[in-house]
């Protein structure tokens, strides 16, 4: 595994993990070494996958006590984050991210792309507290395999439509433009 890859956001990193692809398939590992990994250390208590058609936002909330790690196994995702921590350095910035299947192609601009393949199997962990949500790239729709730190409790959840977040839409619209 290599050095986890820094965002804008403090505790907002991409990690890449083993990719074996050959003519049958690939194998991609997701967490290795489960809670003693360090993006896990907080604990693995749930496992989901969500898809994404169209131009519909999925998640679009933050959490009080829940860090995730994404992947994405199918298609490719443009993802918004808000660091909504008031004790957080970066309290208020904002990170795009493309993460992709590498299928196909996604045009590159200033936001960083992470595709599977030579580097590994990108994966993003989103800390507690930190907004997020992503959007399906290209005429496919796309699978994202969530790795919790907690159990699904609605209680855990705030809400908030992206347009409702300072600067996600802009800071969205400004790489939608260049896709």
């Amino acid at each position: 595994m290599q050095t986890p890859t820094t965002t804008a956001i403090e505790g907002l990193v991409v990690t890449f993990s083993r990719f074996i692809a050959d003519e049958r398939g690939y194998l991609a590992e997701l967490v290795p070494n489960g809670t003693d990994n360090p993006q896990a250390k907080e604990g693995i208590k749930n496992i989901y996958l969500s898809a994404a058609t169209g131009n519909a936002p999925r998640a679009g909330h933050y959490h009080f006590r829940q860090t995730e790690n994404f992947f994405v196994i199918n298609g490719s995702a443009l993802w918004a984050f808000y660091d909504y921590r008031k004790n957080s350095p970066t309290f208020g910035a904002i990170a795009t991210v493309i993460l992709t299947d590498g299928k196909e192609r996604v045009v590159k601009g200033e936001t960083p792309t992470y595709q599977q393949g030579e580097q590994g199997m990108p994966g993003i962990t989103v800390p507690v507290g930190v907004y997020h949500v992503y959007w399906p790239l290209g005429k496919d729709s796309v699978q994202v395999i969530c790795v919790a730190s907690e159990p699904y409790d609605a209680s855990d959840y705030v809400h908030s439509k992206p347009e409702d977040v300072p600067g996600i839409m802009d800071a969205v619209n400004n790489v939608a433009s260049a896709v």
